[in-house]
């Protein structure tokens, strides 16, 4: 859908100045460079909290470990007015300004309820087939959101659902990989042209297999070619349109990696095919890595070998409560694998600095 230029800037100064009016939150600096490999390290992660009021515990971890965001769910919001009072005492609270993540993706899959707008499911959309009405809904999504505090959704969804049984069922917008792509499309620019980063996920191939990955490792065994002709689709658009974040699934692909591993764990997709055959330049997000998929290899050890894959954020989440040992070790493992020249510092960086390129276009706010 094409967006007239005019009426979009006219549309985001006016979204600016009524976000004076009536948001409570004040922008954050732009982030400074983390100096220590420690600091480096802590910006790779996005955490999970518990509850509608940040524990001590958390706040303490928070600032040993230096996170670079925090993802939301259900469990964690009340109200509008509760939510800024969470997210202003965990910016305060943090060495950096923090990605504040959630998925706000319509249907069965919303965070936030009371006091914002909810929005159908991706599959409604697809039956619809109307880019305007998804590019608006999307608008108005972030325009909630971003009064909220929040940065970054982990939406849309652009899996082509070819397997009626997938566990991404209605979360899809459907078998049509040219129609997904436009709602996909369409979607991305209604987010990021209201400042909130989008984010296109899974990558790739969950909506061919009828196991979900919260539980175990789906395997799909389409070749590259039969994944360019339908899953690759919406993925191509999305990055055509300058989609901010791709999150890779947990999902084994052996006719492109014969590795058996999770792509979110494999070079072979982040690196040879999201970054050299796709062309992408954003931020790799991994799925979260505290998923059942991940069960035989384990969170810590999972998050070295992501980082080492080519992944960029590394996600630790969950509705349920993480025991906080489980972070402390990915953290420290992946510091110990950095010393230890498993991984090069200057691996790093390069994840760093496109975290903070995020961080800079679309700020995080915090309680003024």
């Amino acid at each position: 859908m094409t967006v007239n230029r005019r009426r979009f800037l006219l549309t985001g100064t006016a979204l600016a100045a009524s976000a004076v009016v009536r948001n409570p939150f004040r922008a954050l600096a732009s982030p400074r460079a983390p100096q220590t490999l420690e600091e480096k390290v802590g910006q790779l992660f996005v955490v999970s909290l518990q509850g509608t009021t940040p524990h001590s515990a958390f706040l303490s971890s928070l600032q040993r470990h230096r996170f670079g965001g925090v993802i939301l769910y259900a469990n964690n919001y009340a109200s509008p007015a509760q939510l800024r009072t969470l997210l202003g005492t965990v910016q305060r609270a943090s060495p950096f300004p923090l990605l504040i993540c959630t998925d706000q993706e319509g249907g069965a899959v919303i965070r936030f309820r009371n006091g914002v707008h909810t929005f159908p499911s991706e599959a409604d959309y697809g039956r619809i087939g109307s880019t305007a009405r998804v590019y608006a809904d999307a608008a108005t999504t972030a325009h909630d959101l971003r009064a909220l505090g929040l940065t970054l959704n982990l939406a849309p969804v652009v899996d082509v659902l070819s397997n009626a049984k997938s566990p991404i069922g209605t979360r899809s917008y459907g078998p049509n990989p040219q129609l997904d792509a436009a709602l996909s499309v369409a979607a991305i620019q209604g987010y990021q042209q209201h400042r909130l980063a989008a984010t296109a996920k899974h990558f790739i191939g969950l909506g061919h297999t009828s196991i979900d990955s919260h539980q175990t490792l789906p395997t799909v065994k389409r070749s590259l070619a039969q994944l360019a002709a339908v899953d690759l689709v919406p993925f191509r658009a999305a990055i055509a349109a300058g989609v901010s974040t791709i999150l890779v699934a947990h999902v084994a692909l052996p006719a492109i990696d014969p590795i058996y591993r999770p792509a979110s764990l494999s070079p072979v997709i982040i690196k040879h095919i999201i970054r050299n055959y796709l062309g992408f330049r954003g931020v790799v997000m991994t799925d979260s890595l505290a998923m059942g998929a991940i069960n035989g290899i384990g969170t810590p050890e999972a998050a070295v070998q992501a980082l080492a894959a080519g992944a960029d954020i590394l996600l630790i989440a969950s509705n349920q409560d993480i025991p906080g040992g489980v972070i402390d070790d990915a953290v420290n493992q992946v510091v110990a694998a950095v010393r230890a020249g498993r991984i090069s510092e200057s691996r790093v960086d390069r994840s760093v600095a496109r975290i903070l390129a995020l961080k800079r276009a679309y700020p995080p706010a915090v309680l003024g």
